[in-house]
């Protein structure tokens, strides 16, 4: 293997740049990122350097900026924050959400949220169930046809002893991901590695049939109720990212969305309900 390198994040029709240098380093890029990595030539500006140096274990710069230094986890965190946000600020090929999303037989549902919402937790018992998983932080659905797919990262669960997938922390990595590694601690949850979640396929683009806003509350009672249109597109419109790109902000946009596919807000304490009363808003 190389001791460094450069390669290449892309999304919509923009792309950040990534030079690493030793193991540790292209380890924790291919436990984020695996097949979306690309090759880019060395002469390309690198946006972003990741380096493994001691006494540090990996040490992230933004051109000559550090940003930051210490394990693996923390640093993945904070490359992938950083990534997101280079990569979001450009687009204009649709409508981006910060949202989840996941798909079945040719139909997607979107699961748009701030932080803290519940879209990760969806997202992990959509995919427990059959589901396959496209993305659990940002979604583009293109404006013709609303077709849509998504940044493809580990899902960041912060809610290790809500997580169905406990065979994921009996294969936890300490502090750097090595070849096979499933989940990578940070803070007080991990990241989980999409190939363990889909384990066979990787995302397709699919077209949006169903809107989910969740509304996560411990120990609240399920409930699931059909949104009108201008309420949807009010809710749609607190998760879109890229509104100063779009013209009018993309009021257009999100009114056709809001008409065309169906919209409901969920409250729940739990997973149990959740997968049966999606089912059962569509016949799959």
């Amino acid at each position: 293997m190389k001791k460094k390198g450069c390669c290449s994040i892309s999304f919509d029709k923009g792309h950040v740049d990534i030079r690493w240098e030793g193991r540790e380093a292209f380890d924790l890029l291919d436990f984020l990122f695996k097949e979306s990595l690309q090759s880019s030539d060395d002469r390309t500006l690198a946006l972003f350097t990741l380096k493994a140096e001691k006494p540090h274990p990996l040490l992230l710069h933004q051109r000559k900026k550090l940003l930051c230094k210490g394990e693996a986890g923390k640093v993945a965190v904070r490359l992938l924050d950083r990534i997101i946000f280079e990569l979001a600020k450009e687009t204009k090929g649709g409508l981006l959400f910060h949202a989840a999303a996941l798909s079945r037989n040719g139909r997607s549902i979107l699961i748009p949220g701030q932080s803290g919402s519940g879209k990760t937790f969806l997202a992990a018992s959509f995919a427990d169930n059959g589901y396959t998983y496209i993305t659990d932080e940002m979604t583009l659905v293109e404006s013709e046809n609303f077709y849509l797919y998504g940044f493809y990262k580990p899902l960041h669960i912060k809610n290790p002893i809500a997580f169905k997938h406990q065979s994921a922390l009996k294969t936890s990595c300490r502090n750097q991901p090595n070849p096979g590694c499933v989940n990578l601690p940070v803070n007080k949850g991990f990241l989980t590695n999409c190939f363990f979640v889909n384990p066979e396929k990787r995302q397709q683009s699919t077209k949006a049939a169903l809107i989910i806003f969740p509304k996560y509350e411990s120990g609240i009672e399920f409930s699931v109720r059909r949104l009108p249109c201008a309420k949807t597109g009010l809710l749609l419109m607190q998760s879109l990212i890229n509104a100063r790109n779009l013209t009018s902000h993309g009021f257009h946009e999100i009114s056709m969305l809001s008409r065309e596919v169906p919209a409901y807000i969920m409250t729940y304490g739990k997973s149990s309900h959740v997968v049966q009363a999606v089912d059962s808003l569509w016949a799959f």
